[in-house]
């Protein structure tokens, strides 16, 4: 298997996922955004851990990012 990815707090990944697909598309307590392929909701506390696993299934499931693209993102 490759390298452990790092965890991150949830306005981190935030920033990230509004990096690459803008503004919610709704608002809400999840917020739904669009991501290259489909919409997803992303509803984390700003000072919550998320874990490594869970960043990486977001930025390259949800929101379309290639592994390389991603893993710049969170080092």
């Amino acid at each position: 298997m490759g390298e452990k990815w790092p965890s991150m707090r949830g306005r981190a990944l935030e920033r990230i996922i509004e990096k690459y697909c803008g503004p919610p598309v709704r608002h809400g307590k999840h917020p739904i955004y669009q991501g290259r392929a489909k919409r997803f909701a992303f509803g984390y506390h700003n000072n919550a851990e998320v874990t490594g696993s869970q960043a990486r299934r977001i930025l390259i499931e949800d929101v379309g990012l290639t592994e390389d693209e991603a893993r710049k993102e969170v080092s």
